[in-house]
């Protein structure tokens, strides 16, 4: 044990009774050897058994998931369109196809334990008390931290049993058990009623117990669910199902996820996946699902066992047909490291060299100010009122919905392939990234909403917002493309007899936070009047405003990205600063939050900015300030072109499925959707497209964000993306 204690890294002696050490996030988690590696585990864990500690962005969002009931759950929606003659086959794959992928993919068999620096466990419960309530004694060091352990297969079909059991079918009657919709709805919520997944996936994915995830359970981490369509809705030669992809935060970030997706349907109608599977039965589901079921194999067969051996990896095959590869030599070189392995030199303590010395004192001498800076922003309301009203149908109260978090609601507006297309035509046109535009759009139409608001407001006698703040425009983003490849992520790892090692998994926690602040709502927002923009019109002031705004956000986004070590460096250091004070604190509801003091208290305080800087995230008057970050008005992810994942894969079916899958493709629809379970008081967007479609997406609590006005705000994004690509050039 003493060997595994001195490649943990990152933890110090204890003061305190219980055990002797205990973990410290710093900057030394970047050193290389990188202290966050894997290990083989400890006996208690079981044979065969890798461990590693989480990183602190996948530790943030255990924690969030764990402590709320999966909270920050992933799930992706993808509708699916084949020949009818081939969907008993297709689906007899679906379980084969994932338990390939959980070969490819560790950390989807993994699960997560509390353990300490010596690799004991540590009692869960007391974990989520002290992580929820924080240290108690001003510590920002922990007794325990939350570790991913995985367990290599003992066999092929001990892989294909597990990874089964995670591909849920549903009957095809699974739409009678979703709750009818009230009487009294708004508008924009009739067509969400008329979408028959999106009303179960709000009723049993997004909200309510944590039904289909588990940190606890190896191969919890990940979930395939199918709902299939009725047949008189897509016609007699064709059938369709949605493919729903759930998958823990913790182990992958939007980008990851949507790879996963297309390597799963890649794998379904791949030719190297074994075509002759035997006897494959439908077995009853322990789910509280009526009618559900998962599929039962009669017998693996060695084409079977030889794809799971080998993951159908080409690294990995071998003369003897994949004999053995389910050896952990053959597993380790799969296992993801975290972020913080793979960080430029910059980060690194130990590194000399890797920038001059001068350069490296003017940027912490920066960071300590903008941190002072960012400190004093937060305390400002910067949030536009969406607040819905609790009586509404869908929305309960906090306390109701206290054991599992938001009630989560997601909407999405879509434009056709041609709106698209002339929307990207006349970016390129003006020179300017789509992705700034959106967040030029997306600053605007919120800025616009707040404007109205205030009319409504002072027409009703209430007194004039304030409309002077400027608009905040957070997001998070991938930094894949700045990390450096790691190797030595391993404790004592034996040499793999491979000709060319395999490449660890991609399904992995990638990802920055940064934010783009534009001008308040009495300087950017519409000139035009809102009904003007129904018809795609917008006057020349507006125009000119909404391409200059989508400039100056590409400049901060190219002057963010000039330097991608500085940037990284700075994003990790504002991550692990908010990290420590959350050890500290805990991480609590904002509903839950301590009251504001009076104003006696106040005049009496002796201005400690320490103080105010403690209690910022915790304070009722700012909202969301704990979970969608200090000073964001709005958090919206760009997840870019999809189109490109997708065709990236070989969606033909096999032609020996029969003659109606000849030449047949596995088409994906465009109303694709994906989105998080939400956190309490979030309100969180997504952009992608797909099939040549942009769809904008946004993901809220309904016991604050009204979705009537959320419907409303993607609804005006859309005819403002429109106005713009239709006025004369």
């Amino acid at each position: 044990m003493a060997s595994q204690k001195s490649t943990s890294g990152g933890f110090e002696p204890s003061s305190t009774a219980g055990p002797t050490q205990r973990f410290v996030r710093s900057v030394a988690d970047v050193g290389k050897p990188s202290p966050l590696r894997w290990l083989r585990a400890p006996a208690h864990l079981g044979d065969r058994t890798y461990v590693r500690r989480m990183g602190l962005v996948e530790s943030f969002f255990s924690t969030m998931s764990s402590l709320h009931h999966g909270r920050t759950d992933i799930f992706h929606r993808i509708p699916l369109r084949f020949p009818a003659e081939a969907k008993d086959k297709l689906l007899a794959r679906l379980p084969l196809a994932y338990a390939v992928l959980c070969r490819r993919h560790p950390l989807l068999s993994s699960h997560v334990v509390e353990l300490t620096p010596d690799l004991e466990r540590f009692d869960e419960e007391r974990a989520k008390s002290l992580r929820h309530s924080g240290s108690g004694d001003g510590s920002a060091s922990a007794l325990s931290e939350p570790h991913f352990v995985y367990q290599v297969p003992s066999s092929a079909g001990e892989l294909l049993d597990r990874a089964r059991e995670r591909v849920l079918f549903l009957s095809p009657d699974w739409s009678e058990t979703i709750a009818q919709p009230a009487a009294k709805k708004a508008p924009a919520e009739q067509t969400l009623d008329g979408d028959r997944t999106k009303r179960w996936l709000k009723q049993y994915v997004w909200n309510g117990p944590r039904r289909f995830l588990s940190q606890k359970h190896p191969y919890g981490l990940g979930r395939v669910l199918v709902l299939p369509t009725p047949q008189s809705a897509t016609g007699g030669s064709l059938a369709s199902i949605d493919l729903v992809l759930c998958v823990a935060h913790c182990v992958g970030d939007g980008l990851s996820v949507s790879s996963l997706a297309a390597e799963l349907l890649g794998l379904l109608t791949s030719d190297d996946l074994p075509h002759s599977l035997g006897n494959v039965r439908d077995v009853p589901s322990e789910a509280t699902f009526p009618g559900a079921t998962h599929k039962e194999f009669g017998s693996v067969s060695d084409e079977i066992a030889a794809a799971l051996e080998t993951g159908l990896l080409r690294d990995h095959r071998r003369a003897d047909g994949g004999a053995g590869a389910m050896s952990p030599d053959f597993i380790e070189p799969l296992l993801p490291p975290p972020i913080e392995a793979a960080y430029p030199p910059f980060l690194d303590p130990s590194a000399t060299g890797s920038a001059s010395l001068a350069r490296t004192r003017w940027f912490w001498a920066l960071r300590r100010v903008r941190a002072q800076v960012r400190s004093a922003r937060s305390l400002n309301d910067r949030l536009t009122d969406f607040a819905a009203r609790i009586s509404d149908a869908d929305a309960l109260s906090p306390s109701e919905e206290r054991d599992w978090g938001a009630h989560t609601n997601w909407s999405a507006e879509r434009l056709d392939a041609r709106e698209t297309g002339l929307i990207v035509a006349v970016a390129k046109r003006k020179g300017v990234r789509i992705g700034a535009l959106l967040y030029a759009v997306s600053a605007c139409a919120l800025n616009q909403l707040a404007i109205e608001d205030d009319r409504e407001a002072v027409n009703g006698g209430a007194q004039h917002a304030d409309v002077t703040k400027s608009t905040v425009m957070g997001f998070p983003f991938s930094i894949r493309q700045y990390l450096r490849p790691e190797s030595t992520v391993f404790e004592g790892r034996a040499d793999a007899a491979l000709d060319e090692p395999a490449r660890p998994s991609t399904l992995s926690v990638q990802l920055g936070f940064g934010g783009i602040s534009f001008p308040a709502p009495d300087v950017f927002s519409l000139s035009t009047d809102p009904s003007a923009v129904q018809d795609g019109s917008l006057n020349r002031r507006d125009q000119v405003q909404l391409w200059q705004m989508a400039r100056h956000a590409q400049k901060r986004l190219d002057a963010m990205f000039r330097h991608p070590p500085m940037m990284m460096a700075d994003g990790f250091v504002t991550a692990l600063d908010r990290e420590n004070r959350f050890r500290v604190q805990g991480v609590r509801d904002v509903f839950a939050a301590a009251p504001q003091k009076d104003d006696e208290a106040e005049a009496n305080d002796d201005d400690d900015d320490d103080d105010d800087d403690d209690n910022d995230e915790h304070r009722p008057g700012h909202l969301k300030k704990n979970m969608q970050g200090p000073g964001s008005s709005l958090n919206y992810s760009m997840l870019g072109s999809l189109d490109g994942i997708f065709s990236g894969v070989n969606l033909t079916l096999p032609s020996s499925w029969g003659s109606g899958a000849t030449g047949a493709r596995l088409e994906v629809g465009t109303n694709m959707l994906i989105g998080v379970r939400c956190r309490e008081g979030e309100a969180f967007g997504t952009a992608f497209t797909i099939g040549g479609c942009l769809t904008l997406e946004l993901g809220h609590d309904l016991n604050t964000w009204s979705t009537e006005k959320v419907e409303k705000y993607l609804w005006l994004m859309r005819r403002i993306l429109i106005g713009l690509a239709e006025a004369p050039a």
